[in-house]
């Protein structure tokens, strides 16, 4: 009770020197040491762990994006080298089927080597609208042209890598269609390795040359 005959409530507690009373001007609120130490340190511990949980999250977004830069070089890079060779392969069998057609109707092939290159022209027709375009900085240029010109036999040609100014060291554009894709430099030359490898494999499977 004060000197006015006002009672002060107190929360349980008896006012101790240094208590500083609400804003209502009735309950006053205890001073306790270290208080303002501790909210201090709560804090910078949320803090440190905010951000160490955005350093982890930003990591494995990281991880995703060059994960899903991999798989779209490899599906294309393997897409386009399979049909190119595939098509060369079945031009093969057609011009081998059209000289078995020449011998049965007219009883013989003057000319083998015109029929191999009217199905080669043609084939070469349909092989500009499947090739996937690699765009490189002028510095990364000459070592994907090394890959690019490595492909086994048969796919060569199916991925033209080419020179841009524009493009970002250490990265380049692929375009398959009227699509175009932004993706690293070494998932470019990883996806040239495993399209190599594949084809290779089929080649050695088919008793074929490298």
């Amino acid at each position: 009770m004060n000197e006015g005959g006002e009672i002060f409530a107190y929360s349980g507690r008896l006012v101790q020197p240094g208590d500083k009373p609400r804003h209502d001007g009735l309950v006053a609120e205890p001073v306790i040491a270290g208080v303002d130490e501790a909210h201090g340190e709560a804090a910078r511990i949320i803090a440190a762990a905010r951000e160490e949980a955005e350093e982890i999250r930003q990591k494995k977004l990281a991880g995703l994006d060059l994960e899903f830069e991999r798989r779209i070089a490899e599906r294309l890079t393997i897409a386009a080298s399979d049909f190119h060779f595939g098509l060369n392969e079945c031009a093969g069998i057609m011009a081998h089927i059209v000289e078995d057609a020449l011998r049965t109707i007219i009883g013989e092939t003057r000319n083998p080597e015109i029929v191999a290159k009217a199905i080669g022209a043609a084939v070469k027709r349909h092989e500009g609208n499947h090739v996937l375009e690699v765009l490189v900085s002028p510095e990364d240029q000459p070592r994907l042209a090394l890959l690019e010109m490595g492909m086994p036999r048969g796919a060569c040609g199916a991925i033209r890598v080419v020179s841009d100014a524009t493009v970002e060291q250490g990265r380049c554009i692929l375009k398959a269609g009227d699509r175009r894709h932004d993706i690293s430099v070494e998932s470019q030359i990883r996806a040239f390795g495993i399209s190599a490898q594949r084809l290779a494999s089929t080649l050695a499977t088919d008793g074929g040359e490298i």
